[in-house]
């Protein structure tokens, strides 16, 4: 399995979570942790699910999304 994290713009509150949860139910995907306080939603997933499709999923509800790089608090 493969963890990524990715900032999520335009998240605000717990139906906004619930929202991004649902759109990130892509066959492959473990498991969708969202952190609205943190704006950011990590995501356990098979290696042959790709960044650009967990980023594509998340645009296509309306939020915008960028993979978070270096530490894991940035």
């Amino acid at each position: 399995m493969t963890t990524t994290t990715l900032n999520v713009e335009g998240m605000s509150c717990s139906s906004c979570a619930a929202r991004i949860h649902e759109a990130l139910r892509l066959d492959g995907v473990e498991t969708v942790e969202v952190a609205v306080d943190r704006g950011n939603v990590t995501v356990v997933h098979a290696p042959a699910v790709k960044e650009a499709a967990l980023v594509k999923a998340l645009e296509s509800v309306g939020y915008g999304a960028t993979p978070r790089k270096g530490c894991c608090c940035g």
